[in-house]
């Protein structure tokens, strides 16, 4: 869940809804990017653990944690628009009154 306080104060201040707009999704690539990065390293470390509970899939197959990178960042980027536009149309000043 995104949070409005932030971008409250640019709305208010004058930013445009596209800046608004791309200020979530550069947040959620950002959140996105690191995350990949994470999970990128987790099978060399945990490279036991996954050998004795996946069936088939070898510790550090690059193919498998490519295409799950690539499809978790593809939902997650698919699922950025709608509170990007959410807090795009958020009214400035009724949510600087509620904080």
């Amino acid at each position: 869940m995104f949070q409005k306080k932030p971008k409250c104060p640019a709305l208010a201040l004058g930013a445009l809804q596209g800046n608004v707009l791309w200020m979530v999704i550069r947040e959620v690539a950002l959140h996105s990017g690191a995350g990949l990065a994470v999970v990128g390293l987790l099978p060399f470390a945990l490279s036991d653990l996954i050998r004795s509970r996946l069936y088939g899939v070898q510790p550090r197959d690059p193919f498998t944690f490519t295409s799950v990178g690539l499809v978790l960042a593809g939902a997650a980027c698919a699922a950025s628009p709608v509170p990007s536009w959410r807090a795009s149309r958020v009214d400035p000043m009724h949510a600087l009154r509620h904080e």
